[in-house]
C-alpha cells in the first residue's frame, strides 16, 4: 500500500507517524525513542492487513479492522488511533 503525503500529514496531526517498506507498515507516536504501536502486512494488490501487536492496548487493537482496501480505510484507522490513544500519544511525544 503506498502511503501519500495526505496520510502522512493526517497521522501527523494525531501526533502518529507510519513508516512502511514494500511488506510492512508500522504505527508509532512521532517520538522516534518510542517503540512502534503495531505493524500492517502490505499485499501485492495495494491493500493491508493486520500484521502484530507490539503495545497497543488489547482493547484497543479489537476495535481496529483486520483488513484495509485503501488509504482512506488506513486513515478511519489513524483516527480512531489518535482519538483513542490521544492521553497516552501526547504523554510520549510531549504534545
Amino acid at each position: 500500500m503506498k502511503i501519500t503525503q495526505t496520510t502522512t500529514n493526517f497521522a501527523a496531526k494525531r501526533g502518529l507517524v507510519l513508516d512502511a517498506d514494500d511488506k510492512t507498515i508500522w504505527v508509532s507516536v512521532l517520538n522516534e525513542n518510542v517503540e512502534p504501536m503495531f505493524s500492517l502486512f502490505c499485499k501485492d494488490d495495494g491493500t493491508a492487513s493486520y500484521k502484530g501487536n507490539i503495545w497497543l492496548p488489547q482493547c484497543v487493537k479489537e476495535e481496529i479492522p483486520a483488513f484495509y482496501r485503501t488509504e482512506r480505510d488506513l486513515r478511519a484507522m489513524i483516527a480512531f488511533i489518535g482519538c483513542e490513544m490521544s492521553k497516552t500519544i501526547a504523554e510520549l511525544n510531549d504534545f
